[in-house]
């Protein structure tokens, strides 16, 4: 006969006590892959624990912010427009300035809530 090809070898002999037909797999059986485990000692597929969605992550002040500035800043300029003379104005600038500082507090909840991912 020639010679055999790289690679090609004899089938070994069945152990004693083995056929031929009989074959052993020695190795390790495959991982498991995908969102189950199985649990041998339950006998069962047991699923991971998921983590908890968080209820509200963005602060209720900073949804209040705006719209409570625009109306406490609108109260504290009418008092003081009330004291130099003109009310009306003091409404506009108070309500300006609580909406400027509504604004600031709802940038800062805005980085709060995202920096909770």
């Amino acid at each position: 006969m020639g010679a055999r090809p790289h690679g090609l070898h004899e089938p070994r002999p069945a152990p004693r006590g083995q056929s031929a037909s009989e074959h052993r797999d020695d190795r390790s059986p495959p991982a498991q892959s995908g969102p189950f485990d199985t649990d041998p000692a339950a006998g069962g597929v047991v699923t991971r624990p998921s983590k908890p969605a968080p209820a509200n992550s963005f602060p209720l002040w900073g949804v209040l912010a705006l719209p409570g500035g625009a109306i406490f800043g609108a109260l504290i300029g009418i008092f003081v427009g009330a004291l130099f003379g003109i009310p009306g104005i003091g409404v506009a600038i108070g309500a300006g300035l609580g909406v400027g500082i509504g604004l600031a507090l709802l940038a800062a909840a805005i980085v709060l809530a995202s920096a909770e991912l």
